[in-house]
């Protein structure tokens, strides 16, 4: 009955009710070289594993991870479209639980298609520790949202240690770190130069202007949303 339940909220073309959805507000990605926008990351005030799955506040369109996204997905691309935002693509962070859910594609590609947005102008963004820790079936998952449309990146705000071979090379368009960190992770320098050699994008928040060359020495070509210098 559940799991019938999440299917008929992927499919159901209502809007999900406002009291009971994370809100939404955008930052804009911008080229660190030009300052150009080229993007927009959508962020949200909770996270699906923030959400109560218990006791009366508990909502059948949250107990999926897959409805989840799908609502997410559909509630960014109508607030991108009611205020304009015309940047894409709209950078969303994916709930980690969404990877191995069989229903999670599908349920992305309803979202989208609710917002009358195609799936090309979103950027699905999985946590690296989520990558890691389906190590043998990351990729397969992943393709999963790919082969519907979607852009792939990493959240590595934390930890970059998923694989990066070839083939998720080419599977991934982005990754996005946190300025803070950049020190204290110490990338590999191997990982960052065949990020840089196979077109992949790092970009970074919490950063400020003046440290634009730094992160531009890095790789780290984009920001979102940079604080002007003090």
């Amino acid at each position: 009955m559940a799991l019938a339940s999440a299917l008929s909220n992927i499919a159901n073309d209502n809007s999900p009710k406002a009291g009971r959805n994370p809100r939404v507000r955008f930052s804009q990605i911008v080229s660190l070289s030009g300052g150009e926008n080229e993007g927009a990351a959508a962020q949200t005030d909770l996270a699906y594993e923030e959400h109560a799955f218990f006791g009366f506040a508990r909502g059948e369109e949250f107990s999926c991870p897959a409805s989840w996204l799908g609502q997410l997905i559909e509630r960014a691309g109508r607030k991108a479209t009611m205020r304009g935002l015309r940047g894409r693509p709209i950078a969303v962070c994916a709930p980690s639980a969404a990877l191995a859910h069989p229903d999670a594609p599908m349920a992305a590609e309803a979202g989208a298609a609710r917002a009358n947005l195609c799936p090309q102008e979103f950027r699905l963004e999985f946590a690296d520790c989520a990558l890691v820790d389906e190590e043998y079936s990351a990729l397969d998952n992943l393709y999963g949202f790919y082969h519907r449309g979607f852009r792939i990146g990493i959240d590595a705000r934390t930890s970059w240690a998923s694989p990066f071979d070839t083939d998720a090379r080419m599977l991934i368009e982005a990754v996005r770190l946190d300025a803070r960190m950049v020190d204290e992770v110490r990338f590999d320098e191997d990982r960052l130069d065949a990020a840089l050699g196979a077109g992949v994008m790092l970009y970074a928040e919490n950063m400020q202007w003046r440290d634009a060359e730094k992160m531009l020495s890095m790789g780290i070509t984009h920001a979102l949303d940079p604080r002007p210098d003090c």
